[in-house]
């Protein structure tokens, strides 16, 4: 399911209305909800300097199917309540690792075993980390 500027939608734009969400601060808000759903082992990584794709790019796993879509669901109801960019989503149907992409952050959500299998982190390795919490991390 993709979403975008198209149609009737491109004439109503709340995400042009909100500048005050830098990449930063969305990829901070971001990896807040997803500890707050309990999700797992966060990396935020700064690939600007890697890629015109994104500024951020945020992984987290998920301890199952419905963990990794609930937590999906949350973010995309954040970004159309704060009127931000949902450019795209991409395994919705399977919950296996699921892609939210919201402009100039994307985020991965995945089950442990994708998470293992595409090591997104060794693939974006010339970024750099800017957050990471993992299992033994104590979010205050």
């Amino acid at each position: 399911m993709t979403h975008g500027k198209s149609g009737a939608q491109a004439a109503s734009t709340p995400q042009e209305s909100t500048p005050s969400y830098s990449p930063a601060r969305l990829a901070h808000a971001v990896g807040d909800l997803i500890l707050d759903k309990k999700g797992e082992n966060l990396v935020v990584i700064d690939v600007e300097k890697v890629t015109s794709l994104a500024d951020l790019i945020v992984v987290a796993t998920g301890t199952s199917r419905r963990h990794v879509l609930a937590m999906a669901t949350e973010i995309h109801a954040m970004a159309k309540q704060k009127g931000l960019p949902l450019l795209g989503e991409e395994g919705l149907d399977q919950g296996w690792w699921i892609l939210i992409d919201l402009g100039d952050v994307v985020v991965h959500i995945m089950q442990a075993e994708a998470r293992e299998y595409y090591d997104l982190e060794a693939i974006w390795g010339d970024g750099e980390v800017v957050r990471r919490m993992g299992p033994d991390d104590v979010v205050a």
